[in-house]
């Protein structure tokens, strides 16, 4: 691929992700983020890229949703396989530069983790001893005075 196209590339992608074509967006856009980006234009192009990229698979983590105990292994090991390739996308984006696209990648990975929090506390706890429970219940009293909700 010539370095010179990942522009092109890129807004080639962001526009099939704008139309709703993701199975193209997300090929574009991955060859852009694979591109070199010499000048200024392929560096915003690119940390776009990356972020749009990102998007994509934030849609999807968003759309899965825990239905109850049996689903929740399988739905969380989704979910964690699509949270590697949206952090991996959005601190790629951030790791740019590009001010408008870094920050926006960062609200968004932050957005990420509370989701993904939120999800994680409305799952049911899996058999566990009463001695795990009570540990479990330790970690969550110290949190809540500690670290969270303040």
């Amino acid at each position: 691929a010539n370095d010179r196209w990942a522009a092109a590339a890129a807004y080639l992608g962001i526009s099939y992700a704008e139309q709703g074509k993701e199975q193209l967006a997300e090929r574009e856009l991955a060859r852009a983020a694979g591109l070199g980006a010499s000048s200024e234009v392929d560096k915003e192009a690119k940390a776009q890229a990356l972020f749009t990229y990102g998007t994509l698979f934030h849609k999807r983590f968003d759309e899965i949703q825990f239905s109850g105990p049996e689903s929740a292994e399988e739905v969380l090991g989704a979910k964690l396989q699509l949270r590697e390739v949206i952090e991996q996308a959005y601190n790629s984006a951030a790791g740019t530069g590009v001010g408008t696209w870094a920050i926006a990648a960062l609200h968004e990975l932050a957005r990420l983790h509370a989701s993904m929090g939120q999800a994680l506390a409305g799952v049911p706890l899996p058999e566990m001893s009463q001695q795990e429970l009570a540990a479990v219940r330790h970690v969550r009293r110290y949190r809540s005075r500690n670290h969270y909700g303040r």
